[in-house]
């Protein structure tokens, strides 16, 4: 594919540069919808310049800000984590892409466990990533959180996603689909998890902290990948993956420093590398290069955003089947109760010497062969149990009920 698009350029240079009007018409359009990206060099489609990226951003932020202190949320000096918060951001920013942006970081009174960006340099951390009981523990695991969210905004995923995603589905309405559009967004989190180890590394924090986070929250929560429109990799593929990457940008790592090279590292390391365009003239073919390098590298990320959804459409029969195996379910039967109401009866066998903290089920109720309504089912079963149940069935109009695996998940040794 690299070396077909590398033809492709070459030629359309030789051949349009004798079309000096058209390359240049071309080159301004290209221009008007794309910028490079700062961490790679390459061309990326975008309808956002920086300038309105920060305005917008801003404009977010103030709203976000006077919505928290309306519902009476602490904010900030406010809470008791800000000051500890803003010195290691400050500490990732030393070694950030974009630093003339400008930046900001707020906290935030929330107990759910999140940070996010929305872009132009405002990050966002809520209490609830310190205080929960999946919370960060070290300054280290805070610091990966932080510098993932600052490769967001380094990476400009969120100004340049819907443009990509619109591009996508225009040239292929196959991809108009929920599945699609979040296999899109949780390749952008894999590629701001892969910048991030690299900040983290050569500002001085353990690039592995990452990755123990996920670990956490798999052998709390498991690994369901549900409904497939899960917008960020789901907890067991992202620790190992985290860990692959940390791996490399340990050899950065200086402990409680910044690496004195880290200059020369953040623009070219094992992970990634910064690659100068090649200097094109407009009117002399580099419009028609430009032009089908950021067509080039838009139909790449929607390629890379298909095999995600196919890989999570086999690891969810792999679940499934996983779930079959592990519990089965006899005797299921509907029964009709002396009230006129229905319920649906049988019983599930742990097959397994293990503790299984979850089994996960979906009862699907069906009129012919459409399925009207979906409900979730989750048993925590013994070793070897065997759980008689009855599940009392809705009052809507149905010609059949099933019940399907969906996930397991074994308790902790």
């Amino acid at each position: 594919m690299a070396r077909l698009k590398k033809s492709i350029l070459i030629l359309s240079f030789f051949v349009l540069s004798a079309c000096s009007s058209l390359d240049k018409g071309l080159m301004n359009v290209t221009n008007g919808v794309s910028s490079y990206d700062s961490v790679t060099g390459e061309r990326q489609l975008s309808l956002i310049s920086e300038e309105e990226e920060i305005r917008k951003a801003t404009e977010r932020t103030a709203a976000l800000l006077a919505d928290a202190k309306e519902k009476d949320q602490k904010i900030d000096s406010d809470t008791p984590h800000y000051e500890r918060v803003k010195r290691i951001f400050d500490r990732l920013l030393m070694v950030a892409h974009r630093q003339h942006l400008p930046w900001e970081i707020h906290v935030v009174e929330d107990e759910r466990f999140n940070a996010f960006t929305i872009g132009g340099g405002k990050v966002f951390i809520n209490t609830g990533l310190i205080d929960s009981s999946l919370g960060v523990r070290t300054d280290d695991e805070l610091a990966a959180v932080i510098a993932h969210e600052i490769a967001h905004v380094t990476a400009r995923h969120a100004s340049e996603t819907r443009t990509k995603l619109a591009v996508a589905q225009l040239a292929d309405s196959d991809l108009k689909n929920q599945v699609f559009e979040a296999s899109f967004t949780t390749n952008q989190e894999k590629e701001a998890d892969k910048y991030a180890v690299i900040y983290l590394a050569l500002a001085g924090f353990d690039p592995q902290s990452a990755s123990e986070i996920w670990k956490r929250h798999d052998q709390k929560l498991g690994s369901n990948v549900g409904n497939l429109a899960y917008t960020h990799p789901i907890y067991d593929e992202r620790a190992e993956e985290v860990a692959m990457h940390a791996n490399t940008a340990t050899n950065y790592y200086i402990p409680n420093q910044i690496n004195p090279n880290q200059e020369e590292l953040k623009l070219c390391n094992e992970i990634y590398c910064y690659e100068q365009a090649p200097e094109y003239k407009a009117g002399e073919g580099g419009g028609i290069v430009a032009f089908f390098d950021t067509l080039g590298n838009a139909f790449a990320e929607s390629m890379d955003a298909k095999k995600e959804q196919n890989k999570r459409l086999l690891r969810k029969q792999e679940q499934q089947s996983l779930a079959r195996r592990t519990v089965r379910v006899d005797n299921l039967q509907l029964k009709s109760l002396s009230n006129g109401q229905k319920q649906l009866v049988g019983k599930l066998v742990n097959t397994t010497t293990k503790n299984i903290s979850s089994v996960k089920f979906t009862l699907m109720y069906w009129s012919q062969k459409k399925v009207i309504l979906q409900m979730p089912i989750e048993k925590e079963l013994m070793p070897r149990e065997e759980f008689n149940f009855s599940i009392p069935l809705k009052s809507i109009n149905f010609s059949n009920v099933s019940l399907t695996h969906e996930h397991v998940n074994f308790a902790e040794n």
